[in-house]
């Protein structure tokens, strides 16, 4: 968890320069510019969503991102131990804007977190079970 921590502190401007999904892991492979390394996330996860307008783009200011991790529980709304839609209008549309409506309906026991690279928008958000899912490394 300190290696990731430590690439979440330096990933301000990164460049996502690739991913991959499959068998229920997400692998993204990051330029951290700010201190001239890379980084590769190994993260178990079964709920995705990818933004494919700015994946899709060749210009790296499209690709140009931030690494975001919230607790689930300290954003989005309980009701039975189940994320539920936030019942303000406004607040259920930047939930969706910002991709967490990817967690509604699933229970708090089973998923604590939620890991978004952010730029213009969200390129790619995932829930995450628990921290023993994630794995950082430098490359």
């Amino acid at each position: 968890m300190e290696e990731f921590n430590k690439v979440i502190d330096n990933s301000g401007d990164s460049i996502l320069e690739r991913y991959f999904y499959s068998n229920g892991v997400l692998i993204v492979e990051l330029d951290l510019s700010e201190i001239d390394k890379k980084a590769r996330l190994t993260i178990r996860t079964d709920n995705l969503s990818f933004n494919n307008f700015y994946l899709g783009e060749d210009k790296e200011v499209y690709r140009t991102c931030r690494i975001k991790f919230q607790e689930l529980l300290n954003i989005l709304s309980l009701e039975n131990d189940i994320y539920v839609p936030s019942k303000d209008f406004g607040k259920l549309m930047k939930e969706t804007r910002l991709r967490l409506n990817i967690a509604y309906g699933m229970k708090f026991s089973e998923i604590k977190y939620i890991f978004s690279l952010v730029g213009y928008g969200s390129l790619i958000t995932c829930t995450v079970s628990d921290l023993d899912c994630i794995n950082a490394e430098y490359y």
